[in-house]
């Protein structure tokens, strides 16, 4: 589940914070959800 503080994207995995608008990358390694910060603000960027 996405939190309230979290907004989609077009692209699988990755999520946008709205308070900072830095965006996440999502995926889950043996059943656990990681989240990885990837300190950038550009989807452009953040989709590579």
């Amino acid at each position: 589940m996405i939190s309230a503080k979290t907004d989609k994207t077009q692209y699988s995995n990755l999520t946008r914070n709205i308070p900072s608008g830095t965006y996440f990358a999502r995926s889950r390694t043996n059943g656990n959800l990681i989240r990885k910060h990837l300190k950038n603000d550009v989807i452009f960027v953040a989709k590579l």
